[in-house]
């Protein structure tokens, strides 16, 4: 889930050499493999996306396909995103979305914008789906987007209702669920430092993963403020806010999410290098090639201090 880096943003830059910039910038801060991320923004924009991911990926092996994280979202739960562009999914995103050979795409949508009969036809399509940025969707719904194919939760916790006693929503329904993945954001900001730690109790081993849901002041020595869909989002001394102070992606990258797990939280390193590597691999199902450093997989591998969790070279 990376929005951006190296003070370049996805959405704003739908290029094939926009995503080589986010990969490299991304690839120097230990991430070996991304996600370029493309949030809410005109069809013509979500088009240009898809085409920049194919092309970069001709010659960029850290690509690895693409995450739409909207537009089919609640508007009421939108976080950053821009409501005008919000909407239903619809029978042209059908044919819109489907992969191409072992790209990986991910969408991420609210059950409120999307039945379940079209979220089985994107399974069966190959198109790995998550839900989130919803606020209404009773158990009942998520339910039966699961039973129809998705697969996983987005940034758990972050822009998804609440949790009381006789309502779970979707954080009770996702941390209920044996088989789904949920992405965590562990950065200071988004979740506190006991509910993640709630989280990882909560769900079975290896269903929790770490996600940088970076911007562009991530993997940066120089962060700046960043425009989206014509609106400045302001960065100060890490923390990504929309003008109005909601918070607005993240500046980390992944070995940052690593090193908050371990020195905050209180994971072994050991695991929480597996919720940066084996396990989101999984979740996209690509850990037959990428997560772990056995025969036959990629050799892509960091050597980090373990005491401070820094980054000594990228191999």
């Amino acid at each position: 889930q990376v929005n951006g880096g190296g003070n370049v943003l996805f959405n704003t830059t739908p290029t094939s050499d926009g995503v080589k910039a986010i990969a490299a910038a991304h690839k120097r801060f230990g991430t070996s493999y991304i996600m370029p991320t493309c949030v809410t923004d005109m069809p013509d924009i979500t088009k240009q996306a898809i085409a920049a991911m194919r092309d970069a990926r001709a010659t960029c092996s850290s690509v690895l396909g693409i995450h739409l994280e909207g537009p089919h979202i609640n508007p009421q739960s939108h976080s950053m995103h821009k409501t005008d562009y919000i909407r239903p999914l619809e029978a042209s995103d059908l044919s819109l979305y489907r992969p191409e050979g072992d790209e990986v795409m991910l969408i991420t949508l609210a059950p409120e914008n999307a039945a379940s009969e079209q979220v089985s036809q994107l399974a069966q399509q190959g198109v790995v789906l998550s839900i989130g940025h919803t606020r209404d969707a009773t158990p009942e719904q998520i339910n039966a987007l699961l039973k129809a194919g998705v697969t996983g939760f987005t940034h758990l916790f972050n822009v998804m209702g609440t949790l009381s006693a006789r309502e779970p929503g979707v954080i009770g329904t996702a941390l209920d669920d044996r088989n789904g993945w949920c992405g965590l954001i562990t950065d200071g900001f988004h979740v506190a430092d006991s509910v993640i730690r709630l989280a990882l109790r909560a769900k079975p081993a290896g269903k929790i993963y770490l996600v940088s849901d970076s911007m562009p002041p991530a993997a940066t020595d120089n962060p700046q403020d960043f425009t989206y869909c014509g609106t400045v989002m302001k960065v100060n001394n890490g923390r990504c806010t929309t003008p109005d102070g909601r918070l607005a992606g993240a500046s980390i990258c992944l070995l940052d999410a690593v090193r908050y797990c371990v020195k905050k939280v209180g994971v072994e390193l050991d695991e929480a290098l597996r919720m940066a590597s084996t396990y989101p691999a999984a979740y996209i199902r690509r850990d037959k090639h990428i997560g772990r450093l056995l025969p036959g997989y990629r050799a892509d591998h960091l050597v980090i201090d373990p005491n401070t969790v820094t980054l000594h070279a990228v191999g």
